[in-house]
């Protein structure tokens, strides 16, 4: 198969590329003549917004597999960059969708917890499918999840075969993120204070990337695992704030970590204070266990160190 991945110099297209190289853009069981290609494009290669660009490429390079990675992610930002959050969050999956659906491609698309509206109250974490507490984001308060969530639904209506992962709090031992942020904190000696009031499930960026190279090299005709069509989560196993996340970080030095409130820290956007994501459906269907959050943090921890030496 010729496997299309967009925004790969993102943090989790990064992760996907150094998980293919480990196996060689191939199954490592696989002879070389069967072995998967992989097509890694950023915006200068190929931009998601431009509808005609998207169909011609994935037509010309006999694409089989996309996976979106591309997004725009600043959560705050985009409430006033209103369009082009929703031109990359929206429009962009919707021609990725009408391609895929052109040439009978599957299309794995990647979405944010976000999308849940911020009052997420209930001591259960949000379902996979279609949950009936799910409350949807506002695009007043919170345009990012709301140009998410748009693009969600525009992937289902289009007709073409997909697989929707929402996914929440990714990070990695690269690029911007919390986590490295907290680990440059702890390394400078600060003692930063982190809200503990907003809840959810902290996401590898390299263990998502690892699932879904592998969904997609063990798709056999026993497995099938890309026609599974649905929306599921990926997260990591286990709940978790942000002062919990800064903890894990720290370590020994925790007690330098400073506990707050979300009210503490103004914010333009309604941020959803309990978007902790089941991943049960995920495990099962894709016969797949998924690490649980302190474990995917110390690996990650360890890569930050390592890179020090």
């Amino acid at each position: 198969m010729n496997i299309l991945v967009t925004g790969a110099n993102g943090q989790l297209g990064e992760e996907i590329k150094r998980k293919v190289n480990e196996i060689g853009n191939g199954h490592p069981d696989h002879d070389s003549s069967e072995a998967n290609y992989y097509i890694f494009t950023d915006r200068d290669e190929l931009d998601i917004t431009d509808e005609k660009a998207v169909d011609k490429f994935v037509k010309e390079n006999f694409v089989n597999v996309i996976v979106n990675c591309a997004a725009y992610t600043n959560v705050d930002k985009a409430q006033e960059d209103r369009d082009l959050a929703y031109s990359l969050n929206a429009l962009g999956p919707l021609n990725l969708a009408l391609a895929a659906k052109a040439v009978g491609a599957v299309l794995i698309h990647i979405s944010t917890d976000y999308v849940f509206g911020g009052t997420y109250n209930t001591p259960l974490p949000p379902i996979e499918q279609t949950d009936p507490a799910f409350v949807p984001a506002d695009k007043d308060k919170n345009f990012y999840g709301y140009s998410k969530m748009v693009g969600e639904d525009l992937i289902q209506q289009s007709g073409c075969k997909y697989l929707i992962f929402r996914t929440s709090w990714l990070y990695s031992s690269h690029h911007k993120n919390f986590v490295k942020t907290m680990y440059n904190l702890k390394k400078k000696g600060a003692s930063p204070k982190v809200v503990y009031d907003q809840v959810g499930s902290p996401t590898s960026a390299e263990n998502l990337a690892d699932f879904l190279v592998w969904i997609i090299e063990s798709n056999t005709s026993e497995t099938r695992y890309l026609s599974k069509q649905g929306v599921y989560n990926f997260a990591n196993n286990g709940v978790a704030s942000w002062y919990d996340l800064t903890m894990g970080v720290y370590g020994d030095n925790s007690a330098i970590v400073n506990p707050c409130r979300s009210e503490e820290y103004p914010s333009p956007v309604k941020r959803p204070n309990y978007s902790v994501l089941d991943v049960s459906l995920t495990e099962k269907t894709f016969d797949y266990d998924i690490h649980y959050w302190r474990f995917a943090l110390n690996n990650v921890i360890y890569e930050l160190e390592t890179q020090e030496q």
